[in-house]
Parts: C-alpha cells; structure tokens; sequence
C-alpha cells in the first residue's frame, strides 16, 4: 500500500504533517495528452472571445483568488497595444478581474474567460503563459510555450533548462514585467524556449 499524490507541496504534506514514512509515497504529476495540444485552434475556438489577426495573448490559469492575477495585470500594461490579458478562471472571479483592470487602465486587454471542457484549445491561442499556481504549466509546455514563472514554484521545477532566465523572484514585481516584456519582444526567443519546453 501507498499514499500518491500529484504534487511537491502534497507530497511535503504528507511526509511533514502527516508524517507518512519517504518509503509509501508516491509522486506522480497529473498527465495530459499532449497530442492534443500540437494542433492549432481556430481563433474563436473560445466561447465568448475572438483572436483578432495581430493580437498576441499572454494566458493564465487561476482557481485561487482574483487578486493573484494583479501583478499580470501590471505587466501588461507595460506591454505594446496588441498584447492581451486572457484569465481562465471561474465566472464568479470575472467582475474582480475587470475592476482590477479598471484601475490599471486597460480593461479593454484583459479578458476573463471560463475554462473551456477541452482546454487544449485555449493553451494553442496563447503565445505566451505565466502561471499565477502551479496549474497549466504542463498544457503551456505540451502547447510549445514559454512560460515565465516564479523561481521557487512548482512550475519552475518543471521547465526546461532554456526558460530558465524567465524564472522571477516571487515577490520582485518589476523581474515578473522584465520576464514578459523581454519574451513578449522576441517572437524566434519564445519558440525556441517553447520547442524546448514542449520536448
């Protein structure tokens, strides 16, 4: 017999609080399909929002509170026009992400959307993803991107070498927006570290 879980903070859990001995536990991640993710969706494959021709989309993930996504927030509007804030998050999050875009000024770029059932579609719009938990590293990695994520996360652990440079100091706000910015400059930069990040 043996305790499995998905993750480095359960599998903390359950050698310190619950005091399971190293030997029954098991650490085995959530898989995905990742042929699924090689395809390129259309540009309405989102219910409720369209890609327009030359819009650039820098995703996120969050089932945690709608303030964890205000430092996303703040970097984008150091952004060119044509990037976009697209938050995957549950509908009762949404008003608090607009308000909070409201008082940055670009409420206009930033879009919370419900998590589609096939979230392959979703993770092949984006051209960039930044993780506010851990959750949707994984699908931006089988999606070819690059990420730009905390250094001491669990996203971190899972990358590859060359996203390394990308990786933000938790509570460094400004290395968060030097991260994105220098990503969101260099199209050929982002599909290298994707293509790495994918293998």
């Amino acid at each position: 017999a043996a305790l499995v879980v998905p993750s480095r903070e359960a599998e903390r859990i359950a050698l310190e609080r619950w005091q399971q001995p190293r030997s029954r536990v098991r650490l085995i991640p959530d898989g995905i399909e990742t042929a699924a993710y090689l395809a390129t969706p259309k540009r309405d494959a989102v219910p409720g929002l369209v890609k327009r021709r030359g819009e650039l989309w820098l995703g996120t993930l969050l089932t945690v509170g709608s303030e964890a996504v205000g430092p996303l927030i703040r970097s984008l509007a150091a952004l060119p026009e044509e990037w976009q804030l697209v938050v995957a998050a549950e509908e009762r999050c949404h008003h608090a992400i607009v308000s909070n875009a409201a008082s940055a000024g670009i409420e206009d770029r930033v879009h919370p959307v419900t998590p589609p059932a096939d979230r392959a579609r979703l993770f092949g719009l984006f051209d960039l993803f930044a993780p506010v938990e851990a959750t949707g590293t994984i699908e931006a990695m089988a999606a070819g991107l690059a990420v730009v994520a905390a250094r001491d996360s669990e996203a971190a652990a899972l990358l590859a070498s060359d996203n390394g440079p990308f990786l933000s100091t938790s509570a460094e706000e400004g290395e968060l927006t030097a991260a994105i910015e220098r990503l969101a400059g260099d199209k050929a930069l982002r599909r290298r570290i994707g293509d790495a990040n994918r293998a």
